[in-house]
């Protein structure tokens, strides 16, 4: 083979030796640069799902409009009357200072803002009781209502029956006032009841002023139990006429339109419990007064909002006192 026909073979063979390389390099790069690692693809996205509750600011100028809107629980209708408000420091962790505004009237407030409310604001002789509670608004535009409802006071019948279910409230019809002997012992039936569309939402306390020489035990309980109901000390509201007289004050229930409420009255003598039931305000007359619970302002704890018969001052919360007299034989 001459010269110049071996250089042409040489030359043959390093373009073959170069495709060769370039494939491999091609199908090792291939290997290395092109199998990525397969990647998941994730089904949540990754930026955390927030809750109502998570959600503690609204837009930076966001003020809300928020209604104080007092109603009847029965009826639906306005209460009337103006409201007192506090609100929330929450850094402090400190109700502010008192605030009132008309029934129905608004106010402008920052969203989240929490609220202790008394309806009514402790007016102690409208036709509605009043009532309190807490509540915190939203990013949107509230109508605050009590949470409980408000109810007229409408009337309130306290009725005391004998041991034949005969009512005992008119002492001059002798023939149903129950008759008491030496150590003797009556379980009698006490009835309260209201009106409808009424109601003393927050119960109150039944006064039963007696004479006290007269009896061991006067009991007020549940409807079947023999246990007393809770007592509480006698309202300075509340005067006992005579000095052998004296009073027990038993917490009721709320009373709630037409339903009957009724209660046992335990009675154990010591003497006889009689007397002339013409003579007026004697001793054998038993007296039951009903005191409601309403809500006030306590001056003494820097006009903490509060339910009571009266107020620190010795006022009564709710001037409605029905009272009714039973007279023994």
């Amino acid at each position: 083979m001459n010269l110049q026909n071996k250089k042409a073979a040489m030359a043959a063979v390093v373009w073959v030796i170069l495709v060769i390389g370039i494939l491999l390099i091609l199908g090792l790069g291939g290997l290395f640069v092109f199998q990525q690692p397969e990647v998941q693809v994730p089904t949540e996205p990754l930026i955390p799902k927030l809750t109502p509750a998570d959600i503690t600011t609204c837009a930076e100028d966001a003020a809300l409009t928020v209604t104080f809107a007092g109603r009847n629980a029965a009826t639906g209708a306005t209460s009337g009357g103006t409201v007192a408000y506090k609100v929330l420091d929450k850094l402090n962790n400190k109700w502010s200072d008192i605030a009132e505004v008309a029934n129905g009237g608004t106010g402008r407030f920052a969203p989240f803002t929490k609220f202790q409310i008394m309806w009514m604001n402790e007016s102690n002789s409208a036709a509605t009781i009043g009532a309190i509670d807490e509540q915190t608004i939203a990013c949107e535009q509230v109508r605050l209502n009590p949470l409980s409802g408000l109810y007229s006071n409408g009337s309130l019948t306290i009725e005391v029956y004998n041991k034949d279910s005969n009512p005992m409230s008119d002492c001059n019809d002798v023939g149903n006032n129950q008759t008491l002997g030496t150590s003797d012992e009556a379980l009698l039936r006490v009835k309260l009841q209201t009106v409808d569309n009424a109601g003393f939402q927050h119960g109150g306390y039944l006064g039963i002023d007696y004479n006290s020489t007269q009896y061991t035990v006067v009991e007020l309980r549940e409807k079947g139990s023999s246990t007393a109901l809770p007592t509480r000390e006698k309202p300075d509201i509340f005067t006992s006429t005579g000095g052998y007289r004296t009073s027990k004050w038993y917490k009721v229930n709320p009373i709630i339109e037409v339903n009957e409420y009724n209660y046992d009255l335990m009675l154990k003598t010591t003497s006889t419990a009689g007397g002339d039931p013409t003579v007026g305000y004697n001793s054998s007359i038993m007296n039951f007064t009903f005191l409601a619970i309403a809500p006030f302002k306590n001056g003494d704890r820097g006009g903490a909002f509060e339910l009571d018969v009266e107020d620190e001052i010795n006022t009564a919360t709710y001037l409605y006192a029905p009272q009714v007299g039973v007279c023994f034989a």
